[in-house]
């Protein structure tokens, strides 16, 4: 477990070095403190999980109905923490399992083979099967992966408002402020597991880009 947690902290610190270079290089200039900072926020939700190997997401749902209902007592398990995120649990990661499971086999992830009797994949766009951080979580176990999609699309969504603000003229500390505000904000936080959240995040980069 020790090295999965080192990997995934290795991952996620080369990812988090590119796509800050990126802005640094083509859009604009990064200090090292600021680059520093944007790079460890995420960690202060994800954090936990990354250093415990566990998964960022409301998995905890999947326990209050059977099979795995049974199992409550066992867990000293009440209630689930956000129930409202059922989608995530039920479907979002679900369907990254799906992604992976055709890739394991050799088939492109255009079938979903365990719904009912199959659905679109690819097409239905929901499993983001062809975004960059899903490629990327290919290099973990898809809990550690999904912990790591989460931390790199916080860092995403706060990198780009960073970048916004200090475009549109604002001090270092008041973009820093705007940045933490937008990719912590309770609209970000709750699109979070939903794959809407890839498009969510670097939306003001595509505001800066207009």
């Amino acid at each position: 477990m020790l090295l999965l947690i080192l990997r995934s902290l290795a991952i996620y610190g080369g990812l988090a070095a590119v796509l800050l270079y990126a802005a640094h290089r083509w859009v604009l200039p990064l200090e090292r403190k600021v680059a520093l900072l944007l790079a460890i926020s995420p960690l202060l939700f994800t954090g936990l999980a990354t250093f415990r190997g566990e998964m960022y997401a409301p998995v905890d749902i999947n326990l209050l109905f059977e099979p795995l209902a049974s199992h409550r007592k066992d867990l000293e398990m009440e209630e689930a923490q956000t129930p409202l995120l059922s989608d995530v649990a039920y479907s979002m990661v679900p369907w990254q399992k799906s992604v992976r499971e055709n890739l394991k086999n050799g088939r492109a992830p255009l079938w979903n083979r365990f719904i009912l009797a199959g659905q679109p994949l690819l097409a239905v766009q929901q499993p983001a099967a062809l975004h960059p951080f899903t490629w990327i979580g290919f290099l973990l176990p898809l809990a550690q992966a999904w912990t790591l999609q989460m931390s790199a699309r916080l860092l995403l969504a706060a990198l780009s408002a960073y970048l916004l603000f200090r475009d549109m003229g604002c001090r270092k500390s008041a973009s820093i402020l705007g940045a933490l505000g937008w990719g912590f904000s309770d609209f970000m936080m709750f699109w979070l597991g939903y794959t809407v959240g890839n498009s969510l995040g670097p939306f003001p980069l595509l505001l800066l880009g207009l």
